[in-house]
C-alpha cells in the first residue's frame, strides 16, 4: 500500500487538565518535514551574515588603524615642516642681521675710501691752478636691457638649507676679509699721510705755471760775459706777473732786493733743504713768515741781473746748491 505524503496529516492534542477543553492542532506532513530544512536555511543565513559582518568589521578596523597611522605620519611631517620653516626663518633673520652688519662695514669702508681719496687728492685751489690739465678718455658703460629665461626647478628644503649654510659661510668669510682690509687701509692711510707730509715738507712741485726751462743747472756760457760760468739753479721762462709758488712748507728766511738776484726770496724747509726764488717783479711775503706748499709768495719778473722775464730757482742742501730738476720730477 502506498502512502500519500502530500495528504497525510499529523494531529497534536493539548490537554491542559481534566476539566479543560482539549486543543487540537493538525499539520500536514510536508510542513513538518520542511521545518528542519527551513531551520537549516535560516541557520546558514545567520552564519553567513555573521561571517560577513565580522569580515566587514575587521576591514573597518584595518582601515581605521591605517588612517590612524597615516594621521600620525602626516602630523609628524607637518611638525617637521613647521620646524624646518622655523629654522629657515631664524636663519633668514640671522642672515638679514649679518647683511646689515656687512652694510655698516661697507659704509665704513666707503668713508675710509673717501678719507683716503681726500688725502690723496690735493685740495688746494692754488695748487690746482698749477697742475697741467691732462686729457683722458671717459669710457661710459651703457647697460642694455636684456631678456632672461630658462627652465625652472623648484628648490627643495634641503637645497634652501644648503644655500643658507653656504651663504652664512660666505658672509663670515667676507666679514673676516673686510676686517683685514680695514686694517690694511688703516696702515695705508697712515703711510699716505706720512708720504704726503714728506711731500709737503720736501720741494716737489713746480714753482711756476710754466714748465719751460730756459737754462739748466751747471756750467754754461754766461748770458752777459759770454764766458763759461757755473749756473747754481734753473731758469724757468714765463710771463711777467705770473704767480710764484713755494715748493714746500717752510719759513721765509730772506725776502729782499739784491743786485744780482733782484727781488728774491729764500724759504727754509725740513732736513736742511732750502729753496731760492730770484728775479721777481714783486715779493708778497716777509722775512720770518710761515708758508705752505703751493702758496703764492711773489710775482715773476726780470729784476737784477736778468735778460728777460723768468724765475731763477735754486735748491740748497745744507747751504750748498744742488740740481733742482729731480725735485721737479725731471730726470736726465
Amino acid at each position: 500500500m502506498k502512502i500519500k505524503w502530500g495528504k497525510r496529516t499529523f494531529t497534536f492534542l493539548i490537554i491542559p487538565d481534566a476539566n479543560s477543553k482539549v486543543m487540537r492542532f493538525r499539520f500536514s506532513a510536508i510542513l513538518l518535514y520542511s521545518l528542519p530544512v527551513i531551520g537549516l536555511i535560516l541557520l546558514a543565513i545567520t552564519l553567513f551574515m555573521n561571517i560577513t559582518g565580522m569580515k566587514n568589521l575587521n576591514e573597518k578596523k584595518a582601515i581605521a588603524a591605517q588612517l590612524v597611522v597615516q594621521s600620525v605620519t602626516f602630523e609628524q611631517q607637518l611638525t617637521d615642516k613647521e620646524e624646518t620653516i622655523e629654522k629657515l626663518q631664524n636663519s633668514l633673520v640671522e642672515l638679514s642681521e649679518q647683511t646689515e652688519e656687512m652694510k655698516l662695514k661697507v659704509e665704513e669702508l666707503k668713508v675710509f675710501e673717501e678719507e683716503i681719496r681726500g688725502i690723496s687728492s690735493n685740495d688746494s685751489d692754488e695748487t690746482t691752478s698749477r697742475e697741467v690739465s691732462i686729457a683722458a678718455y671717459n669710457h661710459e658703460v651703457k647697460s642694455l636691457s636684456a631678456g632672461v629665461g630658462g627652465a625652472t626647478q623648484n628648490a627643495s628644503d634641503e637645497d634652501i638649507t644648503s644655500l643658507i649654510s653656504d651663504t652664512e659661510q660666505t658672509l663670515h668669510s667676507l666679514t673676516g676679509d673686510i676686517g683685514s682690509l680695514k686694517l690694511q687701509l688703516t696702515d695705508t692711510k697712515e703711510l699716505i699721510v706720512q708720504n704726503i707730509h714728506m711731500m709737503r715738507i720736501t720741494p716737489s712741485i713746480w714753482p711756476t705755471l710754466s714748465t719751460k726751462v730756459s737754462s739748466r743747472y751747471g756750467y754754461r756760457k754766461d748770458p752777459f760775459s759770454r764766458r763759461a760760468a757755473f749756473h747754481s739753479g734753473v731758469d724757468i721762462a714765463g710771463d711777467t706777473s705770473d704767480p710764484i709758488y713755494t715748493t714746500a712748507d717752510g719759513i721765509v728766511t730772506l725776502a729782499n732786493y739784491d743786485r744780482a738776484y733782484g727781488y728774491n726770496i729764500i724759504v727754509k724747509h725740513a732736513s736742511g733743504v732750502s729753496t731760492h726764488y730770484a728775479h721777481l717783479k714783486k715779493i708778497l711775503v716777509e722775512n720770518g713768515q710761515v708758508v705752505k706748499q703751493g702758496e703764492t709768495i711773489g710775482l715773476l719778473g726780470s729784476t737784477g741781473r736778468s735778460t728777460g722775464p723768468h724765475l731763477h730757482y735754486e735748491v740748497l742742501k745744507n747751504g750748498d746748491t744742488i740740481d733742482p730738476m729731480p725735485y721737479l720730477g725731471v730726470r736726465d
